[in-house]
């Protein structure tokens, strides 16, 4: 069980003397933080903490985790659990896709308010290699973490986060805890799935992301969507909203669900997610309705991975047409975003694969063909490893379309 929280305030942050913070705008106040200006005193840097504290801005770490589901090779006929794995090798080729760097900020006269967004790591290393001199560097903690990351340290990356999750849960109604306690949380459930230790069982994975859920709801509302006036967000490949965060940790709940093959469980959770995200849209929506939605990538992922549960419960048929509206919405988003990182391509190319997987078992091989085609340029694109798993998948796939087209 969850614990309850007492006297904690649900969407207040308080700056060190117990008052409540104000801010400028919140895209200027990110803009300038990013960029390396401060509008609100010195920097507050702790190392028991893995934010970068102003009086009323932190920089974290998201790990958003999987987020997509992959069906895989179609001679493999793999397990649910497989396709899981399989697909988390995918994306972890290069550990930097699994970095995100986000900003939690106040706004309002009495800062009771909290803005979040967080973009890509790909995106924040291009912009510091472009602008060394006026883009802001991660803190030593958020350093640390993102560097065992990316050396596969997870062990060492389990252990930070435990022990300040910890102390986030003894402090829940003092200042930003609450939130924290939430990202970390889902952040350690994160890592508990790519370590893979003995004592990382689904069961404690799925009670950090319910955890998660729990501390997210409590500090950003359990549908609060995204900040809907923030027309740069998209464009500059970041996310933005506390909605978003929640979101993120339904699509890990459900995931682990699926991995566990109860996937009326998940296909539950993936609707939460979907909910937060834009509560008046489901998949047989027009997918241009989904497309208002602040990140329409975010809606095409829950719809892929609705899509791999019905195609695990037989419904091809629904699971296609879902597919399908995923695709559009991507679309969508890579014109927004240009391509910023290439993990928005990979998810594209997942997307492209599974739904050319229903195409094969439905016999559609002409349409399959063309699909595949395209996502294997996609991947070898972004894939430096030409005999990469999924280069690979989706070669067998191909052949196994001429095979049958033929």
């Amino acid at each position: 069980m969850v614990p309850s929280l007492q006297n904690v305030p649900a969407t207040t942050t308080t700056n060190s003397g117990g008052g409540a913070t104000c801010s400028p705008p919140l895209n200027n106040l990110i803009k300038s933080v990013f960029m390396g200006q401060c509008y609100c005193g010195d920097n507050n840097n702790n190392n028991n903490n893995l934010s970068f504290h102003q009086d009323n801005v932190l920089q974290f770490v998201e790990l958003p985790g999987m987020q997509f589901i992959g069906l895989g090779c179609m001679a493999d006929e793999l397990t649910p659990r497989e396709r899981v794995y399989d697909t988390l090798e995918q994306l972890t080729s290069q550990r930097e896709r699994l970095v995100r760097i986000g900003f939690l900020s106040t706004s309002g006269v009495t800062g009771e308010t909290t803005h979040v967004q967080a973009m890509p790591l790909q995106v924040y290393n291009k912009q510091l290699e472009s602008q060394p001199a006026t883009t802001a560097k991660l803190s030593r903690p958020v350093q640390t973490l993102v560097q065992q990351i990316e050396n596969q340290d997870y062990r060492a990356a389990k252990l930070q986060l435990s022990l300040q999750f910890t102390s986030q849960k003894q402090h829940l109604p003092r200042g930003n805890h609450l939130y924290l306690a939430g990202i970390t949380a889902h952040n350690l459930a994160v890592v508990k799935m790519l370590c893979r230790d003995i004592d990382d069982d689904d069961e404690s994975i799925i009670h950090l992301l319910e955890q998660a859920i729990y501390y997210k709801e409590q500090a950003f509302g359990s549908e609060k969507q995204q900040d809907q006036d923030d027309d740069d967000a998209i464009t500059s490949g970041t996310t933005s909203g506390g909605g978003e965060l929640l979101a993120y940790s339904w699509d890990e709940l459900g995931i682990q669900y699926f991995c566990q093959s109860q996937f009326e469980k998940a296909l539950e959770a993936f609707q939460q997610a979907q909910k937060v995200r834009h509560p008046n849209v489901v998949p047989s929506s027009d997918a241009s309705v989904a497309s208002t939605s602040p990140n329409p990538a975010g809606m095409a992922m829950v719809w892929n991975n609705m899509a791999c549960c019905h195609f695990q419960l037989k419904d091809y048929e629904l699971a296609l047409t879902t597919l399908r509206q995923a695709r559009i919405l991507q679309q969508t988003y890579l014109v927004q975003t240009q391509g910023l990182a290439d993990v928005d391509l990979l998810y594209n190319a997942i997307v492209m694969c599974n739904y050319s997987y229903l195409c094969l078992c439905l016999k559609r091989y002409e349409e399959a063909r063309s699909v595949l085609e395209e996502a294997l340029m996609i991947q070898q694109s972004c894939l430096e490893d030409e005999n990469h798993r999924a280069i690979r998948d989706t070669r067998s796939n191909l052949e196994f379309t001429n095979a049958f087209h033929n």
